[in-house]
């Protein structure tokens, strides 16, 4: 293919940065002086390096922690909601609750934790609510007036330890 080179008055060092623009005239050179040109066609139009396999996987795995994160924080409680419908309520009492500050890029936020006991068929078993809230001190005041209060808890049937609080179930809803 060297054979081609200064068959313009523009050499290749003036020519465009381009590869294609590059590879066309070549092409037209050798095809004008005779040399058959044998075309290569490959069948991915990109391949990729390793730096871009470690950028897309990299990518990946940050939107699969986001998505997780988001339905772990956000969504969670919908879901255990869901689950739970069928299962069966108890009466059972807030024991304990704390807020716990979770720090993001733009804004913190809050999550109140309350943990609950509950009986089933004689045997004792607690579980835990987690709510996200935007302002610490509705947090704070969330966590205060569910301290000591009887709640309704849903256990499953077959694995009582699983449980979940409804709002739905709490007369009242859930405290402001």
């Amino acid at each position: 293919m060297d054979d081609c080179k200064g068959w313009h008055p523009l050499d290749e060092e003036f020519l465009p940065p381009s590869a294609t623009a590059c590879r066309f005239f070549r092409k037209l050179c050798l095809y004008w002086r005779g040399i058959p040109v044998r075309e290569v066609r490959t069948l991915a139009l990109y391949t990729p390096s390793g730096d871009d396999v470690f950028a897309f996987v990299f990518a990946a795995v940050v939107v699969i922690v986001v998505v997780a994160g988001i339905i772990r924080g956000l969504a969670w409680n919908q879901v255990k909601a869901l689950l739970a419908r069928g299962w069966l309520t108890h009466q059972g009492t807030v024991e304990f609750g704390s807020v716990e500050e979770r720090r993001t890029r733009y804004k913190n936020l809050y999550i109140a934790r309350i943990d609950y006991s509950y009986s089933v068929n004689g045997e004792y078993y607690s579980g835990n609510l987690e709510r996200l809230f935007f302002l610490e001190s509705s947090a704070d005041k969330f966590v205060a007036a569910m301290k000591g209060q009887m709640v309704f808890v849903r256990s499953n049937p077959t694995h009582p330890e699983r449980s979940a609080l409804l709002k739905q179930d709490q007369p009242g809803g859930w405290p402001a």
